[in-house]
């Protein structure tokens, strides 16, 4: 029953769900509304209401923070659980999945009508919605595509949470280049190394502090990281030494926000 227009919330970590909600919601229209899954529930609670959300799609890992912000909340008229043990007020989205119709929807959105709203995080008031069009995070990824080298064979490793824009670029930009996403569903080091050496990832991204973490941590020197020709880093300042020690580590050469794209 989700119209265009209508505020569809994530509450989800990542996984293949996430991925499909998000064309889905794209492709008739809606508007996706991605919850930090990190928050309490008055602060998740607080972007639900602001944004008007109708429907709150969550992982059932989250059935006590999602009872919680049920309580308190009025705008939410449909839950959706994605995995084992829903509750009773909610739906079941492989279920849904199942009874759905298999005829290919009407394309409901586009160009400047309203993809989806990412949250602020807050630091000096209340979180603000930042509105994102279709075309918005279109030209977001050109820009992406034309100062990243992504090419069609690529294996592109998505360690970082989805409910950040920095996420949601990739998983679109991904689609358009014909790319491979290898999703995780949440940032964990040694499973990380694992991907990268099973998966044979060729990029991914990060941020300062998990490129100096991924030096400290033991596997780093055990995983065969041969594949990857480069890394998209940003959200800080990147300190020119630590650019440097990758550099001279042989693997890759990581720039500013995006990677200069130029193999070691």
């Amino acid at each position: 029953g989700v119209k265009p227009g209508d505020r569809v919330a994530t509450l989800c970590k990542n996984g293949i769900e996430f991925v499909e909600s998000y064309f889905a919601l794209a492709k008739i229209g809606a508007v996706m509304v991605p919850v930090n899954w990190r928050l309490v529930a008055n602060e998740a609670n607080y972007i639900l209401t602001d944004a008007g959300a109708t429907v709150l799609l969550f992982d059932t890992e989250f059935n006590e923070l999602v009872g919680q912000i049920k309580d308190k909340n009025d705008s939410v008229k449909h839950y959706v659980s994605i995995g084992d043990n829903s509750p009773d007020y909610a739906s079941d989205y492989d279920e849904l999945a199942e009874k759905s119709a298999d005829n290919e929807p009407e394309i409901g959105g586009g160009d400047d009508d309203l993809l989806f709203i990412m949250y602020t995080s807050g630091t000096t008031g209340h979180p603000k919605g930042v509105m994102h069009s279709h075309n918005n995070m279109l030209w977001a990824e050109f820009t992406s595509l034309v100062t990243s080298d992504m090419q069609n064979e690529d294996r592109f490793l998505m360690p970082m949470p989805m409910f950040h824009v920095g996420t949601l670029i990739p998983v679109s930009q991904l689609v358009h280049r014909g790319a491979t996403g290898v999703i995780m569903r949440e940032l964990e080091l040694p499973e990380m190394f694992k991907a990268i050496e099973q998966e044979k990832i060729t990029i991914t991204m990060s941020v300062p502090a998990l490129l100096q973490f991924m030096l400290m941590t033991p596997e780093f020197e055990k995983t065969d990281m041969s594949s990857i020709r480069w890394i998209a880093t940003g959200a800080a300042p990147v300190p020119v030494s630590l650019l440097n020690e990758y550099e001279q580590l042989g693997i890759m050469t990581v720039s500013y926000t995006h990677l200069r794209a130029h193999e070691t």
